[in-house]
């Protein structure tokens, strides 16, 4: 039908495809505009969420050199917004220096990294033990007071070397350092000086008696019968090793155990091998058994017995060796006495008086 109304045009197809056209047009630009606009706040989102994201470290952050029980998040002293998502759960303790450790935190999608610096340090110094605080020597003596050291060593690293002398690094050893005039009666003292790995140095002293050595006489006894006269000597010289080195060394097995047939310090000790073990230390070969030790050396009288003799003890009448002890002074003696009492110091006027016996020979090595 033709509209014949005055000012009415005709719209045909290309009018129609025309309006498509621009609503399309329109439809779309809606749309980029939207989108543009979600991707704008997405990001913004996320902006302000990835910068709200904040933590804080404590200001004192190190740890002990060879520790192995620690947790680095407790270096961190607050977390403004988020959780931990990740962080760096290890470093090497036994390296000292600083070391970079990474903490990761996260809100949803949205993660953030931080890093800090943490410092392992060592703190501890090595450790010196002696076996005694206090040594006493002869006059002449050629005693090494290295054997008084019981141990010197770091709670990490384990034991520390010993030197000869001093040296121009100081890491990882120890030396001795004394005044001790050998030849003169007095009292010194033994210094050592000890670093560890890490240069951490230490220092202890014990204590020397340097004494005059007693006098040695020659006697003769003479022993008369009615039939003939017989004259002895017994032996008034010097031992042929350091007797004060012996004594040091006996004293160091006090506590150990007893067990028959043994002679050493990681099975235990019989008295002849107590004996055995302890001369065979300075160089002296001895049987093991009181009858070869009861002919060892020389005989000794015994108001002339001096430290480091060796005392054979017997409970027979016939004056058969059946124990075996180390002379060490002021009326004592050490000796492996029993099951019960393992390596014990006794008396000696004491274990005649009651039950050990008397003494069948005393013997100068």
């Amino acid at each position: 039908m033709k509209d014949d109304r005055p000012g009415s045009t005709p719209i045909g197809k290309k009018g129609a495809y025309r309006i498509i056209s621009i609503t399309s047009n329109v439809l779309f630009f809606v749309i980029g505009i939207s989108t543009l606009f979600a991707s704008f706040y997405d990001t913004y989102k996320q902006t302000t969420t990835y910068n709200s994201l904040g933590m804080s470290f404590m200001a004192s952050r190190t740890l002990e050199y060879g520790t192995d029980e620690y947790d680095l998040r407790g270096f961190i002293e607050n977390i403004d917004d988020g959780v931990i998502k990740d962080y760096t759960k290890e470093i090497d303790t036994n390296k000292v220096g600083v070391q970079q450790v990474k903490f990761e935190i996260g809100k949803g999608d949205v993660k953030k990294e931080f890093a800090t610096s943490v410092e392992v340090v060592d703190t501890k110094k090595p450790i010196i033990e002696f076996k005694y605080d206090t040594i006493t020597i002869y006059t002449g003596s050629n005693y090494n007071f290295k054997n008084n050291i019981k141990r010197v060593h770091d709670v990490v690293d384990g034991d520390i070397k010993y030197s000869s002398e001093q040296k121009k690094e100081k890491v990882d050893y120890y030396f001795i350092v004394s005044n001790v005039n050998r030849n003169k009666a007095g009292n010194y003292k033994v210094t050592v000086n000890a670093y560890d790995v890490n240069g951490n140095s230490a220092s202890k002293s014990y204590n020397v008696v340097v004494k005059n050595r007693p006098v040695v006489r020659r006697t003769t006894n003479t022993t008369t019968t009615t039939k003939k006269t017989t004259t002895y000597k017994t032996y008034t010289g010097k031992a042929s090793v350091d007797t004060s080195s012996i004594v040091a060394t006996a004293k160091s097995f006090v506590g150990y155990r007893y067990v028959r047939g043994a002679a050493s310090p990681s099975k235990g000790f019989d008295c002849s091998g107590l004996v055995m073990y302890v001369y065979g230390l300075h160089g002296k070969k001895l049987g093991h058994g009181t009858v070869a030790q009861s002919k060892s050396g020389k005989a000794v009288a015994r108001k002339d017995m001096q430290p480091g003799d060796i005392i054979i003890w017997s409970t027979k009448k016939n004056n058969y060796p059946t124990h075996a002890a180390i002379y060490i002074g002021n009326d004592k003696m050490v000796h492996a006495a029993n099951t019960r009492t393992g390596v014990i110091i006794s008396k000696v006027s004491y274990w005649e008086k009651y039950g050990g016996g008397h003494i069948a020979t005393i013997r100068r090595v």
